[in-house]
C-alpha cells in the first residue's frame, strides 16, 4: 500500500509541475503565441501536455491557427466537478473536446473533426476528400491507435510506473510496427501521401514518445527523415511538442533513477493475433449475393475475424459483389506478398482496388461507402462533421479498447491455453459499460441511424456472446444487438456460421480445461 501511494503521489508532482510549466504568468505569452487566429473560447480541450494522444490534438489546433480553452486536468483529482461532460468519455481518458452540447472523446476522432468543422473548407488538405486519400490517413490513425502506440503502452508504461521489466517479445512488437511505418514512409514523403495530414500529427506524437523513451530508432532512415521534417515544418511543434515531451522525459528520468522497489507484482502478456486463421477455403460457393458487381476489387478474408465481418456486412449494405479471397495467411504469405506489402504483419482483411491496397477493417468499411455509397453524404458516414465525428469515435473505440479487451483475454485462452483472469474480464466489462452508456442516448451505436460503426461493434459484441461473455446486464447493448440481427441486411448469413465453429472451438476448450483440472488434482 504504502508504495503505491508513493507511485500515486509521485505521479501528481509530476502532474502539477506540467500544469504550472504551462500555466505559469511567464509562459502565458507563449501559451497563446500560437492560437491567435481563429478564436472559438466556446470550445474546451480537456488535456495533458504528456500525454501523446493530447498533443496530437494541440497539433491540429496549431495547423488550424484554432485557438480554445485549454484546461490541463488531473483527472484522478478531478472527476466529480466535470462528471456532467464526462460522460461519454470512455474511463475518464483524456482528451476530451466539448463543443457546446458536443462532447467527443478520443484523439483520432477529435483531430478529423476539428478539421472537418474548422478547416475552412469542405476539401481541406489534412483530411482530404476523395476516397482514397482519406482512407489511406484513416488507415494510419487506426494504424496508431490500435497498433503503434498500444505497442509502446504495454512494454514503456508499465517499465516506468509500475517497474515490470521490458522484454525482448514486447520490444520486438515494437520494432515490427515501426518496420510497416518505415515501410510506408519509403513510398511517400508523409505518412499517408505528398502532403501533410492528421494523420502525421498522431504519427509524431507517438514516435517522439518513443525516442525519449530510449526506443533504438537509428535503422529507420525513413522514418528519421520523416520526423526532421515534422519538427522543422510544423506549425507550433516546438512548444506544443517538445513542452510534453520535456515533462515527460522529467517523469521517465525519476523513475529510472529514484524508483527501485517493485509497485506492482504481476505479468500482462499480449500478443495481438487474429480470430480464425485456421480456415482455408470458403464452401459456402455464391454464398454471399450482390447487386452492384465490381469485381476488380479483391477482399483478402477469413469469415471468423470479427473485422473481416465487419467489411462483409458494409458490402451486404452497400448491394457491393467483390472477389472474396478466404485466405489462410499462415500458408500463402509468398503468394500474395506483391500486394501485401502494406500490410501490417500479415493481418486481415485486405482490400485491393485496382492498384490501391488497404488494410485494416475500420478504414476499409469507410472507404467502401465513400467510394461505393453512390451518394456524398451516404448515412452510413455521414458528412455532418459532428455526427462523423460519433462515427469515427466508436470506430476508435472498437479498434483501441473493446476488442483488443477481448484478444487479450479469449485469443489466449483459446489458442494458447493461457488461463483466463477477473483482472482481464474487468477490462471487458469496463469497455461495455461505455457503450451500454452510449446506447442509453441512442438507437444505434453512433446516432439515430445504422452507420459503419455499428457493422464493427455487433462483429465484436456477436464474438463475445459466442465465448460467453457475461451480457445479462447490459440492457441497451442487448435491445441493440437484437435490432442488428433483424435488420442489417445479411446478417444471418455473414455472422452465423463463422460463430458456429467458433462455438465449437470454444467447447472444445472448456473440455481441455476440464481435463486439465481432473489430472491435477
Amino acid at each position: 500500500m504504502t508504495s503505491t501511494l508513493l507511485k500515486y503521489n509521485i505521479i501528481l508532482i509530476v502532474l502539477c509541475i506540467g500544469m504550472s510549466l504551462i500555466h505559469n504568468s511567464s509562459g502565458a505569452t507563449d501559451r497563446l503565441e500560437f492560437f491567435k487566429y481563429n478564436c472559438r473560447k466556446d470550445i474546451n480541450l480537456y488535456f495533458n501536455p504528456m500525454n501523446p494522444p493530447c498533443r496530437s490534438v494541440l497539433l491540429a489546433l496549431e495547423a488550424l491557427n484554432l485557438e480554445i480553452n485549454l484546461i490541463n486536468i488531473r483527472l484522478s483529482a478531478n472527476k466529480k466537478p466535470i462528471e456532467h461532460f464526462l460522460k461519454t468519455n470512455y474511463k475518464y481518458t483524456i482528451p476530451v473536446i466539448q463543443d457546446g452540447d458536443f462532447v467527443l472523446s478520443g484523439s483520432h476522432a477529435i483531430i478529423v473533426y476539428l478539421v472537418r468543422k474548422y478547416g475552412g473548407k469542405d476539401d481541406h488538405p489534412l483530411y482530404p476528400n476523395d476516397p482514397k486519400l482519406q482512407a489511406q490517413v484513416n488507415q494510419r490513425l487506426h494504424f496508431d491507435n490500435g497498433t503503434l502506440y498500444p505497442a509502446f503502452k504495454i512494454q514503456y508504461n508499465k517499465w516506468i510506473y509500475y517497474r515490470i521489466a521490458k522484454t525482448k517479445e514486447r520490444e520486438y512488437k515494437i520494432h515490427k510496427t515501426l518496420e510497416f511505418l518505415e515501410n510506408v514512409l519509403k513510398k511517400s514523403p508523409w505518412t499517408a501521401g505528398d502532403s501533410m495530414t492528421v494523420a502525421d500529427f498522431s504519427l509524431v506524437a507517438s514516435i517522439s514518445t518513443f525516442q525519449v523513451a530510449g526506443v533504438d530508432l537509428n535503422k529507420y532512415d525513413n522514418i528519421n527523415k520523416w520526423f526532421i521534417k515534422c519538427t522543422n515544418t510544423m506549425a507550433g511543434y516546438e512548444n506544443v511538442n517538445k513542452n510534453g515531451i520535456t515533462l515527460f522525459n522529467t517523469l521517465l528520468n525519476y523513475f529510472s533513477k529514484k524508483m527501485t522497489s517493485t509497485l506492482l507484482n504481476f505479468n500482462v502478456i499480449l500478443i495481438v493475433l487474429c480470430i480464425g486463421m485456421t480456415l482455408t477455403h470458403t464452401s459456402s460457393g455464391g454464398k454471399y449475393q450482390f447487386l452492384f458487381i465490381k469485381k476488380d476489387i479483391n477482399l483478402y478474408f477469413d469469415p471468423m475475424n470479427p473485422p473481416c465481418r465487419s467489411v462483409l456486412l458494409a458490402l451486404e449494405a452497400l448491394n457491393l459483389e467483390i472477389n472474396l479471397i478466404n485466405i489462410r495467411l499462415s500458408t500463402n504469405k509468398k503468394h500474395i506478398e506483391h500486394f501485401l506489402k502494406t500490410n501490417y504483419k500479415y493481418t486481415i482483411p485486405v482490400i485491393q482496388d485496382g492498384n490501391f491496397v488497404l488494410s485494416g477493417s475500420h478504414a476499409i468499411i469507410v472507404y467502401l461507402v465513400r467510394k461505393y455509397g453512390g451518394k456524398d453524404d451516404h448515412p452510413l458516414y455521414p458528412n455532418d462533421p459532428k455526427l462523423q465525428a460519433q462515427v469515427n469515435q466508436r470506430l476508435h473505440f472498437d479498434n483501441g479498447t473493446l476488442y483488443p479487451a477481448f484478444k487479450i483475454q479469449y485469443n489466449m485462452w483459446i489458442y494458447h491455453k493461457i488461463l483466463k483472469t477477473k483482472e482481464k474480464e474487468d477490462k471487458i466489462h469496463e469497455a461495455l459499460e461505455f457503450l451500454e452508456n452510449v446506447l442509453e442516448k441512442s438507437y444505434w451505436a453512433a446516432g439515430k441511424l445504422m452507420t459503419v460503426a455499428d457493422f464493427s461493434l455487433v462483429t465484436s459484441i456477436s464474438t463475445f456472446k459466442s465465448v460467453g461473455v457475461d451480457l445479462k446486464k447490459y440492457d441497451n447493448i442487448n435491445e441493440w444487438f437484437r435490432m442488428c440481427t433483424n435488420t442489417m441486411d445479411g446478417y444471418e448469413k455473414v455472422n452465423k456460421s463463422a460463430l458456429n465453429f467458433l462455438i465449437s472451438l470454444i467447447n472444445y476448450q472448456k473440455e481441455f480445461d476440464k481435463l486439465n483440472r481432473t489430472q491435477s488434482l
